[in-house]
């Protein structure tokens, strides 16, 4: 917290940021009661690399932003995220994904899944037609 808050206290209140934290000695109620005080959201991060584990599925701003980055996921995962995110909408937060970006087609191909998910559960919001 030595770093944190002092990094923290220094950020324009209006400025919209999250914090990635990827070692899990970052993953306690300090760390995220003071992202919360200062309205600075928590990157939650799902992930096969043991060495990044899982994220605490804490809110700690108005915005949610979450990274989906295992190597598959089965229909069930995509509803669990599907139902997060549908809890987190109606909590009144904006919600921001990121999906395995690496090259080749699983990153589009997870990106159409949870967004059928999405829209089969009633939280999405875009413009478009939810993709068949």
């Amino acid at each position: 917290m030595t770093r944190l808050e002092p990094f923290l206290e220094r950020m324009p209140p209006d400025m919209p940021a999250a914090f990635e934290f990827r070692h899990p000695s970052w993953h306690d109620e300090e760390t995220f009661a003071a992202l919360a005080g200062r309205g600075v959201g928590l990157y939650i991060t799902d992930s096969d690399d043991e060495r990044l584990g899982t994220t605490p599925l804490v809110a700690t701003a108005t915005r949610v932003y979450f990274r989906l980055r295992r190597d598959s996921y089965d229909d069930e995962s995509y509803k669990v995220w599907a139902a997060r995110v549908s809890a987190w909408v109606a909590e009144g937060r904006d919600v921001f994904a990121l999906l395995k970006h690496d090259i080749g087609l699983p990153g589009i191909e997870m990106g159409l899944e949870l967004t059928r998910n999405l829209a089969a559960d009633g939280a999405l919001a875009l413009p478009i037609a939810a993709p068949a």
